[in-house]
């Protein structure tokens, strides 16, 4: 070997270090753990963030593939995935836990991806510790909600009064229908028991007189003819406010859904109904509802009271803009529209109220946080807020309206069947 071809190797290895130093520098410096693996796994070089995250020393750390530390509950499903990534040489990201070597739990989020080089294919990750905006997101989760339950709660309370007097209708018909037979089962075993007289003094003919006397005047008393003409209508409107009872308990129960925390296939249709007649009292002095529902809608994989929520939050609305509406003598009565459809992939719900609209100035703010054009003490301001939330954000549908000033608005909810994996909306679909 000549004296020029060492020279070229020793400027070649002292270029090698150099490109390793700066190569060690670099990735010592990135704030994420980084690590380089052979096409099993195994860890070939790591930072020290990857050393800290994990809690081992340097040498075992070359020992073992970098999932060894992947949590039980999540191993197969990122072992899987990273050797479908290696096959494919594609990038690959994924959220999971790790358990370092002290049995601490942390959230990280992977990025990983196969790099080919002249001298082969070297497998990069990095890995981000996202436990702390893990917790937030949690936390924030059990806020909204602890907000969406207080929210529940106002608006059941709001409309407990009237409830009860949707309920004490047909239970005071069903009393006086009650009192009305107690008083005919009196009348009727008065009569009885002058009927039964009447057949023991056929053996006393004497005493004959006085007892059909006697018979004569129960028989007045009880109103024969009138107790079998209304013992049967009182009987049927009993049974009916029975049933009216139990309606509006049934679609109490069907509107709250209480304990369902887990989207499960619903009924949108049946929800729709309950929610209508829970809010019955808010509507009915104001505005007539109408109810077009399509009897082809799919089940829909959602929250049922989250949905019905919103129902009862948009119909609510529509009641108080008609309320202004007719309070300024502009309207005699308004009309509530709500509609149902199967859309290719989902189902639409559409509110649609004849009310006073929108103001052109306020349409962009309609879905902020508390923001209300109700008067103080009638509107939180949260109730469009949670709905926008609900729909788009939980079950990554669509909410958007259009309205015009003095003519009405329109309501437009649109809702995956599947159940939605949650997204945010553009400006273009939240305002008409």
């Amino acid at each position: 070997m000549d004296a020029n071809t060492i020279t070229t190797i020793k400027v070649l290895q002292e270029k090698l270090r150099t490109n390793e130093v700066k190569f060690r520098f670099l990735y010592e410096a990135l704030p994420v753990a980084f690590f380089t693996t052979d096409q099993n796994g195994i860890c070939q070089v790591v930072n020290s963030t990857f050393l800290a995250m994990v809690k081992e020393p340097y040498n075992s750390i070359l020992e073992k593939p970098w999932f060894h530390w992947v949590h039980a509950d999540y191993q197969q499903t990122v072992v899987d995935r990273w050797h479908e990534a290696v096959r494919l040489r594609k990038h690959w990201q994924e959220e999971f836990k790790i358990v370092n070597s002290g049995g601490e739990e942390r959230w990280v989020r992977l990025l990983f991806r196969s790099m080919i080089s002249d001298t082969g294919v070297t497998h990069v990750g990095v890995m981000d510790d996202i436990t702390g905006q893990r917790k937030a997101e949690e936390k924030r989760f059990h806020l909204e909600q602890e907000l969406n339950q207080a929210h529940r709660l106002e608006s059941i309370g709001t409309l407990a009064a009237g409830i009860a007097h949707e309920i004490n209708t047909p239970v005071q018909f069903i009393s006086d229908n009650v009192q009305f037979l107690a008083n005919a089962i009196t009348d009727m075993q008065g009569l009885l028991a002058q009927y039964k007289k009447l057949s023991e003094c056929l053996s006393r003919p004497a005493t004959l007189p006085a007892v059909m006397t006697a018979v004569k005047k129960a028989e007045e008393k009880a109103d024969l003819s009138f107790l079998a003409a209304e013992i049967p209508n009182a009987v049927a409107q009993t049974f009916d406010g029975i049933k009216r009872v139990t309606a509006i308990v049934n679609a109490m129960k069907d509107f709250s859904h209480i304990g369902q925390e887990e989207k499960q296939p619903a009924d949108i249709n049946k929800g729709i109904e309950s929610t209508v007649t829970v809010c019955r009292n808010e509507w009915k002095y104001v505005s007539d509802l109408e109810l077009d529902l399509s009897p082809s809608l799919p089940l829909v994989l959602c929250v049922a009271s989250d949905i019905n929520q919103v129902v009862m939050n948009l119909i609510i609305n529509a009641t108080h803009t008609i309320k202004d509406k007719v309070d300024k003598g502009l309207l005699a009565k308004g009309l509530i529209t709500v509609t149902t459809a199967a859309l290719p992939d989902g189902v639409s719900i559409t509110v649609r109220d004849n009310g006073m609209g929108i103001p052109a100035g306020l349409k962009d703010r309609i879905f902020e946080p508390f923001f209300t054009t109700k008067a103080v003490g009638k509107g939180t301001g949260q109730g469009l807020s949670i709905a926008y939330q609900t729909i788009v954000t939980k079950h990554g549908g669509k909410l958007y309206y259009d309205s015009k000033a003095g003519e009405g608005t329109v309501f437009f909810v649109e809702l995956p069947v599947t159940g939605g994996t949650g997204q945010d909306a553009n400006a273009d679909d939240r305002v008409g």
